[in-house]
């Protein structure tokens, strides 16, 4: 249903996937902005957080 060995061809729905991890950084940085710093967050705090949600995103297949 979606990787083909033979063709080597991507579904289209397949690019949708990366919706998933986005939607939960988003709301992941949000919730810590709005609870945790009180509604303010600077730039290099917010890069940092970000960086820290994908790497947790992303790991979690490895573990």
């Amino acid at each position: 249903m979606g990787y083909d060995t033979q063709n080597d061809n991507t579904a289209p729905y397949e690019y949708f996937s990366i919706l998933i991890p986005i939607i939960g950084l988003f709301f992941g940085i949000l919730n810590y902005r709005n609870v945790e710093c009180n509604g303010q967050m600077g730039f290099w705090k917010l890069w940092y957080k970000a960086l820290k949600f994908y790497y947790l995103a992303v790991s979690w297949r490895y573990l």
